[in-house]
């Protein structure tokens, strides 16, 4: 067996000290929204559930689109291998943005916060029944 895949580990982040902001597109104005609000529009509203993903490495920002897995009460939720660059980004600096856009109502909402790596029994519960990632 390879060596980077025995070494595999699955690595769930939940963003936490989230600072959220609504963009409605048409109106080019900023609208602040609940937390609540803002789970909501995740977790109904975004086809499924894709964001952009910024981090950065050094002063280079890097950009990918994930799945959020859910997001609840305590913030928004994703998976990653610790194979991959956004896994070694997060360890280095944990800011993040992310960026939703709901295309039926051109609504776009970003997410400014920092992660924290969280990996309980119930959270890998919940993992297996939303799907294989």
């Amino acid at each position: 067996m390879n060596s980077r895949v025995k070494n595999l580990k699955l690595s769930v982040y939940i963003i936490l000290s989230v600072v959220l902001v609504g963009l409605p597109l048409t109106a080019h104005t900023q609208t602040k929204r609940s937390f609540q609000d803002c789970v909501k529009f995740a977790n109904e509203e975004i086809p499924q559930r894709i964001c952009s993903f910024a981090t950065t490495e050094g002063d280079q920002p890097h950009v990918r689109i994930l799945s959020m897995c859910f997001a609840d009460d305590k913030g928004f939720y994703f998976q990653t291998e610790s194979v991959k660059s956004v896994y070694k980004q997060l360890q280095k600096n944990n800011k993040v943005e992310l960026c939703f856009f709901a295309p039926k109502t051109l609504v776009m909402m970003r997410v400014t916060g920092k992660i924290e790596s969280s990996m309980t029994l119930a959270l890998r519960a919940r993992f297996i029944t939303i799907g294989p990632f």
